[in-house]
């Protein structure tokens, strides 16, 4: 099943909210929203006189009420990713063959890149504060017990 967040901006405009809201409803696609996408909309509905403030509670109950197991708590920011329909494909089917969807796939991999961008700083830093002389003995070190 295809999975969307709805973003602000979805709910915003009431025709493509009513719209998008009634397909996920009728189980056409799952929908991901939070209480702060919903809270953002609301407000800007009432900043632009698309919905009078005593009635913004009431709106974003009925959202909440209609989809009460599509709302995530943390916090999550949504990144667009472009990429050419043939490593999308491909990255679909590495993903599979793993058990686990895109999404997962893009925040494992993320995950070990910015590991290994920590561990780089972690290692400048360090080289930083300490000695040449030293660092070079560990390295000869390593090399030996790599050549074994």
């Amino acid at each position: 099943m295809i999975i969307a967040v709805i973003d602000s901006c979805i709910i915003f405009g009431m025709p493509l909210c009513d719209t998008m809201l009634r397909a996920a409803e009728a189980n056409l696609y799952q929908i991901v929203l939070s209480q702060k996408i919903v809270e953002d909309a609301t407000r800007n509905m009432v900043l632009k006189g698309r919905l009078k403030p005593e009635k913004e509670a009431y709106y974003q109950q009925q959202i909440q009420n209609a989809f009460p197991v599509n709302f995530f708590d943390a916090p999550l920011a949504i990144v667009a990713v472009r990429m050419p329909d043939d490593r999308h494909s491909r990255l679909k089917e590495l993903a599979a063959s793993q058990g686990v969807s895109v999404n997962k796939m893009i925040e494992e991999l993320t995950t070990v890149a910015l590991v290994e961008f920590d561990t780089h700083n972690r290692f400048k830093a360090r080289a930083a504060r300490g000695s040449a002389a030293r660092g070079l003995e560990i390295l000869d070190e390593l090399d030996r017990l790599e050549s074994k």
